[in-house]
């Protein structure tokens, strides 16, 4: 997923990608094929992902009043969730805990091949949103720092925020803080609290 490119022409697309290997050559002098890919879990295994939005912080400005009018879109796999739109602020609290359940080809074994978790932060107009910012989670991240509270940076498209200029991460940059559970329906997740990480 390092590799996935956005198109700055219609930011609010979310690409995909295709996990496969190549080799090129001539057929008569190829090796043997090995490590052929298997369908592991040709049955659909179910996830939960439970989400705990607590807020953003600096927020691009998007309108004439210095501020914006920011909601929340978290997407997972073919499933998604908007959170409320919150008025006149580049610092909204939601403060929300939303679940999403889908199913994915994936093991529990092998999330590090899952979708990401997409969360995406617009600003609401009576138009076209405008995208304020996005950040990408993967599902092996939340598998192994169950309901540990990160701050996740928001990143934009400089073209549309011509101010914004600096690419190195700072202080001041646009930011959720946000923890996740990724779980089977009924099992149970202990935790052991919520600890902060800045991310």
């Amino acid at each position: 997923m390092k590799h996935v490119f956005h198109d700055r022409e219609h930011p609010h697309v979310v690409p995909g990608f295709v996990l496969c290997s190549l080799g090129f050559g001539l057929k008569n002098c190829a090796p043997p094929a090995k490590d052929v890919p298997q369908n592991v879990s040709a049955k659909k295994q179910k996830y939960i992902l439970r989400c705990y939005i607590h807020q953003a912080a600096n927020l691009l400005v998007a309108n004439d009043r210095g501020s914006a009018d920011p909601f929340l879109v978290v997407r997972f796999g073919d499933k998604h969730e908007r959170l409320t739109t919150q008025r006149n602020t580049l610092f909204p609290f939601w403060y929300e805990c939303v679940e999403i359940e889908v199913n994915l080809h994936t093991l529990p074994s092998d999330l590090e091949n899952a979708p990401p978790v997409i969360l995406s932060v617009y600003h609401e107009t009576q138009m076209e949103h405008v995208m304020l910012g996005r950040a990408e989670v993967l599902a092996d991240h939340i598998d192994k720092n169950p309901n540990r509270l990160y701050r996740y940076r928001l990143r934009y498209d400089r073209q549309v925020f011509a101010d914004a200029k600096s690419e190195e991460p700072k202080d001041t940059d646009p930011y959720l803080l946000c923890a996740f559970e990724l779980f089977h329906p009924g099992q149970y997740v202990q935790t052991s609290g919520v600890s902060t990480v800045v991310l």
